[in-house]
């Protein structure tokens, strides 16, 4: 059913691409001969997948080439009245889209739809000129090698070329004017949240003494049990202890409301899209290694874009699984690795987090996601360090998010995480 439907929509996007590419290539300029018509509309192609991201470039350069071969007949037609030498006229041009719909398709594959390689203003350029070139080839032969056409071609693909890149240029701009719109709404609402936290805490540090409180007296009460004395008052200091466990219970039963409350992200509004959640996580870890002194280099790659309410929880898992490989990686003056990577299927989203650290050990495998398991502790101290733990993280993933996570090690080679999350849980 998901198969069916992505297909659907990678045709409806082929489509409409094809069809305005098509509409628009009629508004051209003519130089070399009045048969080769310069069209911008090709610039459409790299702009609609920087847009839109995933479609098929070579079907949609297919059809876009025999668009505009129809409507080059259907309009010649209209004006002149036949169709003499029409072929001749206009179906090398349905080469020019092909051929630029193939060498784009050999970029995007080669450099994985970025566009902002340091090659992308050379290619483009390159891609356009080949694609120009081969149209000429058909149309007059060897005689398209001439230094003038060949100048003109250069001076085409070059002016198209300046075009995309100054659209892009716009586009990121725009992008980085709406995301300081969002970070300003969103530092309103950070400051809200951080006011009902306060308040929580407070609570939280008011119960501290209550319970040290009721230890002290479950402590008086160990000890005339141990020693057998003051027997008439044990019901009474049991009964102190139980209502006093109760009040805690009660009060923190509130407290964990009131921070649900305070963080709650059930509406949709507060919707983040998943390559802001990697930029805030890239630019934290990134940090943390800087600040740890290790020749570590953060990776990132994602398949593609989408909103979620469920950043908290993405954020919370992301950053403890990486800092844990963060802090796997023993100081070396070699470069170490963490990779990141996300792809996604019909119906789930895939996250792989992996190190070339000291792995974990075998007898500790099936131990890592046990409650109050660490491998990091403070033998002069006595102090576990576990961030958010990583049981806490599979019930995070397992209960919160409906997903899986499972884990691969090897000791000096590394630690590889996987974790899956039902696409309907995740998107909004």
């Amino acid at each position: 059913m998901c198969f069916s439907k992505n297909i659907t929509t990678n045709f409806k996007k082929v489509a409409f691409i094809s069809i305005v590419i098509s509409l628009i290539s009629q508004m051209h300029i003519n130089i070399f001969s009045t048969e080769l018509k310069v069209s911008f509309a090709i610039i459409l192609l790299p702009i609609t997948l920087y847009v839109l991201e995933d479609f098929n470039v070579i079907l949609a350069s297919i059809f876009s080439g025999l668009g505009v071969f129809l409507l080059r007949i259907l309009l010649h037609f209209l004006i002149h009245g036949n169709y003499n030498n029409i072929l001749a006229l206009y179906a090398p041009e349905i080469l020019f889209y092909i051929g630029y719909g193939f060498l784009f398709y050999l970029y995007t594959k080669h450099f994985k739809n970025n566009f902002n390689s340091k090659f992308f203003f050379i290619i483009m350029i390159l891609i356009d000129y080949l694609s120009n070139l081969l149209e000429m080839y058909v149309r007059i032969g060897p005689e398209c090698f001439s230094s003038t056409i060949q100048q003109s071609l250069i001076f085409v693909a070059t002016l198209r070329t300046v075009i995309i890149v100054i659209i892009f240029f716009c586009l990121d701009y725009y992008e980085i004017l709406l995301l300081k719109k969002e970070h300003a709404e969103r530092y309103k609402k950070l400051l809200l949240t951080t006011s009902k936290l306060k308040c929580e805490i407070f609570w939280m540090e008011k119960n501290m003494y209550q319970i040290e409180n009721t230890m002290s007296i479950s402590y008086e009460l160990f000890e005339k049990i141990k020693q057998n004395r003051d027997i008439k008052t044990w019901s009474t200091s049991a009964l102190t202890i139980a209502k006093d466990i109760h009040e805690v219970k009660k009060e923190y039963s509130l407290i964990v409301r009131g921070i649900k409350e305070a963080l709650d992200t059930t509406d949709v509004n507060n919707s983040t899209s998943f390559k802001v959640i990697l930029l805030i996580l890239k630019e934290t870890i990134e940090r943390e290694i800087y600040n740890s002194n290790k020749n570590i280099e953060l990776i990132i790659s994602t398949n593609n874009d989408f909103l979620t309410n469920k950043h908290y929880f993405l954020m919370s898992v992301f950053r403890n699984l990486i800092t844990n490989s963060t802090e796997a990686i023993s100081p070396s003056p070699n470069l170490n690795h963490i990779w990141f990577n996300h792809t996604s299927d019909d119906l789930y989203h895939i996250f792989e987090i992996k190190d070339d650290g000291n792995g974990i050990k075998e007898d500790h495998l099936s131990l890592i996601f046990s409650p109050g398991f660490s491998t990091k502790i403070n033998y002069n101290t006595g102090e576990i360090n576990r961030g958010l733990g990583l049981s806490l993280v599979k019930d995070i993933v397992t209960k919160e998010l409906q997903g899986t996570i499972t884990v691969d090690s090897k000791e000096d080679i590394g630690t590889r995480f996987l974790i899956k999350i039902p696409k309907n849980i995740l998107e909004v």
